[in-house]
Order: structure tokens, then C-alpha cells, then sequence
């Protein structure tokens, strides 16, 4: 029920928008409200996820990551 009223009023408010200022400016306000906030948030979390996965893993904190020694390792693309 919760979802359908939220919908329900979100296409009201969408169409007293577009009917207020065109259409134009909605895009421009959805592309400012949602998709900037989510391409800022989705680069902050790409850079700190693997830092935290990697402490709940070894308990050890290191801002810094090397491939030294990842060649000898793993092999040349995971052949050898």
C-alpha cells in the first residue's frame, strides 16, 4: 500500500511539473535530484568498499594497494 501511494502522488507532483515548467526542465531537475547524487555516492563507495571488505578479511588497515609480486603469485591473467 505504502509503494502505491508513493507512486501515485510522485506521478502528481511529475505531471504538475512538467505542466508548470515543460519538459525540459524536469529532466534537468531529475538529472541534478537523482542521477548526480548516484554517480557522486557510487564513486565514494567504489573507492572505500574494498578497503572495509578487505579489514573485515585480515583486520589489518591499509589505504594502499600494490601488485607486487601479483604476477608471481597468480601467474600472467590466471594461467599459471
Amino acid at each position: 500500500m505504502e509503494n502505491t501511494c508513493f507512486f501515485i502522488l510522485s506521478g502528481f507532483f511529475s505531471h504538475l511539473l512538467i505542466s508548470r515548467n515543460g519538459l525540459t526542465y524536469w529532466w534537468e531537475n531529475r538529472i541534478l535530484r537523482i542521477l548526480l547524487p548516484l554517480i557522486i555516492f557510487s564513486l565514494l563507495m567504489m573507492t572505500t568498499v574494498p578497503w572495509i571488505v578487505k579489514f573485515g578479511y585480515t583486520q589489518k588497515l591499509e589505504f594502499f594497494y600494490s601488485f607486487e609480486g601479483y604476477l608471481i603469485t597468480y601467474g600472467f591473467f590466471g594461467i599459471y
